[in-house]
C-alpha cells in the first residue's frame, strides 16, 4: 500500500497536478482549498514555504470576509509565521482586528507568541491587554504567553489589565505567574494602576494575590495617594475615588504616608477637589495638621488654583475639624494671603467669603478677631 507522499509525487510526474480554477481567483489570491484533497502538502513544502506576504493577504482576506480556505492551507503547507509586513507579524494582526479565530490558526500553527511589532516590544499579549479583548489575552495566557514580558516602558501585561482590565484577567495572570508588584518605568505597580484608574475589583484581586498596599511608585506616591491625584505626570482629574481608597485603607494603607514632596493623601485629595476621599482619610486618623515640604497645610493645599463649589467644601470640612487656619507656610502665607496672591482670589466668592469670615491674626499679635475685607484690594471682579 502506498503512501500520500507517494501517490502525490506519482501524481505530479504524471503531470496529473490538481488544477485551479480561473474562478477560483479574488483579489490576486487563488482558492486553494481544492488542493487539500490532493495531499500535497509535501510536494509544496520542498520548494520552501508561503511568504509572509502571501499569508498577510489570505488573513486580510480571512479578517475581512470571514473565509478560511486558503489561511487554512497556507498555514497547512507551511508559510513564514513570523515574518513582518509592513512591520507586523501576522499574530499581531489577528489580535489587532480582534479576531480569537485568526489567532487561534496562527498559534496552532506555530506562530511565535512573543513577536513584536517593528520597532516595538509589545507582545501580542500586551496588544490583546491594551485593545480589551479578553477572550484573546486568556487564549495567549493559556497557550503560554509570557505573562512578565515587559515593553518598552517596562509594562506588564498586569500593568495594563489592572488599569482596564477585569478582575478575571487579574487573577488568571497571577494564577500564571505574573509578578504582582513588579514596577514599570514609572516606578508604578499593577496596584498604582487600578488605584488611579478607580478599578476597586481589580485593586482587591491584586491585594488578595500579595501587592503591597504601601508600596512607592511615582514621585513616592502610594496607591492611596492615586485614588486622589492620577499618576504618572502628576495631573488632577477631578475625579473621586473613593471606594478605592476605601479599600486600602482596610487592608493597612498609611493614612500618613508622604511623597518625596512632602504631601500626605489628605495634601493631595485637598488640592484635587477629592472630597469623600478627604472625608474617609480624616475618619480614619489623616493628620489634619500635616504640613508638606513647602509648609503647606491641606488648606493651603484646597485654596490653591480654581474656586468651585466642591473646593469650598473641602475647606469647610477642614475647617470644621479644627484645622489651623492661620498656619503659615515657609513664605509665611496663611492661606487666604496664599489664595490672594497666587490667585487674586475676589473676596465676593464663595471660597473668598469663607477664608474672609474666619478669625485673622492681629499684626501685633494677641487674640486673634475677624478681618473685614481689604478695602484696597484691586482684585474683585
Amino acid at each position: 500500500m502506498k503512501n500520500n507522499s507517494s501517490e502525490a509525487d506519482e501524481g505530479w510526474e504524471n503531470n496529473q497536478q490538481p488544477s485551479v480554477a480561473k474562478d477560483s481567483l479574488k483579489d490576486g489570491i487563488a482558492d486553494l482549498s481544492s488542493l487539500l484533497d490532493h495531499n500535497v502538502g509535501d510536494v509544496i513544502r520542498s520548494f520552501g514555504g508561503i511568504s509572509a506576504d502571501a499569508l498577510r493577504k489570505a488573513l486580510d482576506l480571512f479578517l475581512r470576509e470571514g473565509n478560511d480556505a486558503d489561511l487554512c492551507f497556507y498555514l497547512w503547507v507551511g508559510a513564514d509565521l513570523d515574518g513582518r509586513v509592513d512591520g507586523k507579524p501576522a499574530l499581531m494582526w489577528a489580535v489587532e482586528h480582534g479576531s480569537l479565530e485568526g489567532v487561534r490558526l496562527l498559534v496552532e500553527a506555530g506562530a511565535r507568541l512573543e513577536v513584536t511589532t517593528a520597532g516595538r516590544t509589545s507582545t501580542a499579549l500586551h496588544v490583546a491587554c491594551e485593545r480589551s479583548f479578553p477572550e484573546i489575552v486568556e487564549f495567549l495566557v493559556s497557550s503560554g504567553a509570557d505573562v512578565n514580558a515587559v515593553d518598552g516602558c517596562r509594562y506588564r501585561p498586569l500593568h495594563i489589565i489592572a488599569r482596564l482590565g477585569s478582575a478575571v484577567l487579574v487573577r488568571l495572570l497571577i494564577s500564571k505567574g505574573a509578578d504582582v508588584n513588579a514596577k514599570n518605568i514609572f516606578d508604578n505597580t499593577a496596584l498604582h494602576e487600578a488605584a488611579t484608574e478607580d478599578r476597586r475589583e481589580n485593586a482587591k484581586a491584586l491585594l488578595d494575590g500579595g501587592a503591597r498596599v504601601d508600596e512607592r511608585g511615582y514621585r513616592e506616591k502610594t496607591p492611596l495617594h492615586c485614588t486622589a491625584f492620577r499618576v504618572p505626570g502628576g495631573g488632577v482629574t477631578g475625579e473621586d475615588f473613593s471606594g478605592v481608597a476605601e479599600l486600602l485603607v482596610s487592608r493597612g494603607a498609611d493614612v500618613n504616608a508622604r511623597v518625596a514632596s512632602g504631601e500626605s493623601p489628605l495634601h493631595l485629595a485637598a488640592s484635587s477637589r477629592s472630597l469623600n476621599v478627604a472625608t474617609l482619610l480624616l475618619e480614619r486618623g489623616a493628620d489634619i495638621s500635616a504640613v508638606n515640604n513647602r509648609g503647606e497645610t491641606a488648606l493651603h493645599c484646597a485654596v490653591e488654583r480654581d474656586s468651585p463649589a466642591v473646593r469650598v467644601q473641602i475647606a469647610q470640612l477642614l475647617i470644621s475639624r479644627a484645622i489651623d487656619t492661620n498656619a503659615e507656610d515657609n513664605n509665611g502665607r496663611t492661606a487666604l494671603a496664599r489664595a490672594r496672591d497666587d490667585r487674586g482670589l475676589p473676596e465676593e466668592s464663595p471660597l473668598g467669603k469663607l477664608l474672609l469670615s474666619l478669625p485673622q491674626p492681629p499684626a501685633g499679635g494677641g487674640e486673634t478677631v475677624p478681618v473685614p475685607p481689604d478695602s484696597n484690594d484691586q482684585t474683585q471682579e
